[in-house]
C-alpha cells in the first residue's frame, strides 16, 4: 500500500480519496514543511479538470478554477462523485 504522497499515482475515485487523506495526515503531522500552514489555503489548491471539452476546473470549495461559462451543467453524476470526494459544488448547482 502507498503511504506517502510522493509515490501516489490519483487515477481514480478511491486513490483520490487516499491521496486527500495523505495531504492532510502530512498537513498535520509535519506542518513545518508547508509554506502555508492552513487548510483553507491547502484546499484552494485542490481542484479538478472536466475532460468534456470546456476547459472547466473546479476548487474544492466549490469555486471555479477555469469557469467554463454560464450554461456550464454538471450532470447528478458527477455531482454525486465530486461531493463523495469532498469537494463542493458551484453555488448555481444548488438552485
Amino acid at each position: 500500500m502507498v503511504n506517502q504522497l510522493y509515490e501516489l499515482k490519483v487515477s481514480d475515485r478511491m486513490s483520490s480519496i487516499k491521496f486527500l487523506d495523505l495531504l492532510h495526515q502530512d498537513l498535520l503531522q509535519q506542518p513545518e514543511t508547508w509554506e502555508n500552514k492552513t487548510l483553507p489555503d491547502v484546499h484552494d489548491k485542490i481542484h479538478i479538470h472536466f475532460n468534456d471539452g470546456n476547459q472547466a476546473a473546479l476548487n474544492i470549495d466549490g469555486t471555479w478554477r477555469h469557469n467554463p461559462g454560464n450554461n456550464y451543467v454538471i450532470h447528478e453524476r458527477a455531482k454525486r462523485e465530486l461531493s463523495a470526494l469532498g469537494f463542493l459544488l458551484p453555488d448555481e448547482c444548488y438552485v
